[in-house]
C-alpha cells in the first residue's frame, strides 16, 4: 500500500470516527432536557459537525497528497459504520422513548 493510499484511509477514517462520536456525544449531552433545547443542541450540533467535516474534507482534497479514492471510500464507509451504530447505541438508551418501547415489559 502507497503511503498516500495510507494516508487517505487514516485521514477519511478519522474524520468518520471523529463525526460519529461528536454526534453521540452531543446526544448525550441534549438527552433528558427539553424538547425545543434538545432539538437546538442536536440540530445546530449537526450543522458545526457537517461545517467542520466540510473544512477538513475541503483541506485534505486540496492541500495533501492523499489518494483521492480512497479517502472518500473510507470517510464513507467509517461515516456509515458511526451512523449505525450511533443509532444502535440510541435505540437501546432505555431513557429514551424509543429505547423504553423496545425493552421487554416485566409486569402486566
Amino acid at each position: 500500500m502507497t503511503p498516500d493510499v495510507l494516508l487517505a484511509l487514516m485521514l477519511g477514517g478519522s474524520i468518520g470516527l471523529a463525526n460519529a462520536a461528536a454526534s453521540y456525544g452531543l446526544y448525550r449531552l441534549a438527552r433528558g432536557r427539553a424538547d425545543r433545547t434538545f432539538y437546538a443542541i442536536v440540530l445546530l450540533g449537526m450543522l458545526g459537525r457537517m461545517g467542520v467535516a466540510l473544512v477538513l474534507v475541503t483541506i485534505v482534497v486540496g492541500f495533501l497528497p492523499v489518494h483521492l479514492f480512497a479517502f472518500i471510500s473510507a470517510l464513507l464507509v467509517s461515516v456509515g459504520t458511526g451512523l449505525t451504530v450511533e443509532t444502535f447505541l440510541i435505540y437501546r438508551d432505555p431513557e429514551t422513548s424509543v429505547g423504553r418501547a423496545a425493552s421487554p415489559r416485566t409486569s402486566l
